[in-house]
This record gives structure tokens, C-alpha cells and sequence, in this order.
């Protein structure tokens, strides 16, 4: 896996944009996990994808995204309206508890490390009940 996005990459959007036009019923929400497809630039020489959910079979088109993020790099969002904007995606190959919310995996890892006792429980129940098939706890 290189830094910078390919095709085929897994990725996790990480921000909702509801004003992206929708795929039938389908919004671009954060959490929604897919694979890019066809990088390109648009006509302003901004970095574009196609972006295919994973339980759909067909892509969001031309979605601009933010390449800082796939850096490790924090961004300041524009103030203004989301479609001014560019979307917000990472990689998804591995993800955190936070961002697994809602949603669930055949096979998770969790690396149990407490950081506030008193959310604990609470983040422990959260990560274990994403797993599907098998579950892994390293402590």
C-alpha cells in the first residue's frame, strides 16, 4: 500500500455530504466503507475518484476527495457549503472502534488499551459486538 490513493484501495468516507447526489437511496455518509475506482482530476485540476460502496455495484461518480488526509495530515475544512468542499475519505483496511460504529465485520482485532476507566466498558462492548464471525482481543 502506497501513501498516496490507487485504484482498487479500500477507503472509509469520514464525513457525510449529503448534497453529493445520492445512488438510488443512498447518500455519501461517514462510516461507509467501498473501493476506489478510476482516479483522475477534474477540470480545475482537483484529484477526483469513483467511489463504489461496498454493498453496492456501482459507484458515486467523480468525488472530490482530499489527498492530504491520506497522508496523515489534518485539514482545515472551508467555511461555506459542503459542495465547496472536498469529500473525506481514509484508508479502511484498518479502522478504529469510533469509526466502526453502526457497522459490522466477519473478523475484528481489538488492541485493548485503557485510556478512561470509567468509558471502558462502554468502548469494550462497542468493539467486541462489530464481530461477525471471530473476534481477536489483544490485551
Amino acid at each position: 500500500m502506497s501513501l498516496s490513493p490507487e485504484n482498487g484501495d479500500k477507503v472509509i468516507c469520514l464525513k457525510n455530504n449529503w448534497d453529493e447526489l445520492p445512488l438510488g437511496d443512498f447518500h455519501l455518509v461517514n462510516g461507509m466503507v467501498g473501493y476506489i475506482n478510476e482516479l483522475n482530476v477534474d477540470a480545475n485540476g482537483k484529484p477526483i475518484f469513483d467511489f463504489t460502496p461496498d454493498f453496492l455495484d456501482r459507484p458515486f461518480p467523480q468525488l472530490r476527495y482530499e489527498p492530504k488526509i491520506f497522508f496523515g495530515e489534518k485539514i482545515n475544512p472551508n467555511k461555506g457549503k459542503i459542495f465547496d468542499q472536498p469529500n473525506q475519505f481514509d484508508y479502511g483496511y484498518a479502522i478504529t472502534c469510533h469509526k466502526s460504529q453502526g457497522g459490522e465485520w466477519e473478523n475484528v482485532v481489538v488492541w485493548e488499551e485503557i485510556l478512561n476507566y470509567e468509558q471502558h466498558p462502554n468502548w469494550l462492548y462497542t468493539s467486541v459486538t462489530r464481530a461477525k464471525d471471530s473476534l481477536i482481543i489483544y490485551h
